[in-house]
């Protein structure tokens, strides 16, 4: 799990967010660790370059205020940007759901039968389909006890979503809510898989 700080040029314009991202253990990314900063560019021209250093903490901090104050010391005025806030293009920034991406979603679901097809069904009605799905066993209900799909009580299930748009996976989720067969609101992280 990493925090993600993302901005890709589309046809909508540019898509901006942050957010928890599960990313892939063998990228770069994931191998950024405490307060170290990564930048990963990825251009049509080129193959995807990781730029990996220190970020906020002591040191890094300290560093960046003296150059600054040398800075002002010296009457040097420099651009943000590389050039004059006025030189700069806007653009369209582009409708946050129309991201794409998977998903993993937890949800406490009700032991009951038909809990699963309802989950299903409202999935299905927003063209979602579906990686992987499991349901895990509480803990505390003893072994040998109560009859699955009799008890009623809520069970963790874990989705992983194919590609889909953050729009579908709410609108979705919000039916499975008003279905009443999750106990509580359904816990949801992007997936990164490039």
């Amino acid at each position: 799990m990493k925090l993600l700080g993302v901005a890709v040029r589309t046809e909508q314009g540019i898509e901006q967010r942050v957010h928890p991202t599960m990313v892939p253990k063998d990228t770069a990314i994931a191998q950024v660790m405490g307060v170290t900063n990564a930048v990963t560019v990825d251009a049509d021209a080129m193959a995807p370059i990781t730029l990996v250093g220190p970020g906020a903490g002591g040191a890094a901090t300290a560093s960046a205020v003296v150059s600054d104050i040398g800075d002002i010391a010296r009457g040097v005025r420099a651009a943000p940007f590389g050039r004059p806030s006025a030189r700069l293009s806007t653009s369209r920034k582009a409708p946050m759901q129309r991201h794409e991406g998977g998903y993993y979603i937890r949800l406490l679901a009700v032991d009951k039968p038909g809990t699963a097809a309802t989950i299903a069904k409202r999935l299905a009605q927003q063209h979602i389909s579906l990686e992987s799905i499991v349901q895990r066993r509480r803990d505390d209900r003893p072994h040998g006890g109560d009859v699955p799909g009799r008890s009623g009580e809520p069970v963790p299930v874990i989705l992983i979503t194919y590609a889909t748009t953050e729009d579908a996976v709410r609108k979705a989720l919000a039916a499975v809510s008003r279905d009443k067969v999750i106990s509580s609101k359904p816990q949801v992280i992007r997936i990164e898989k490039n």
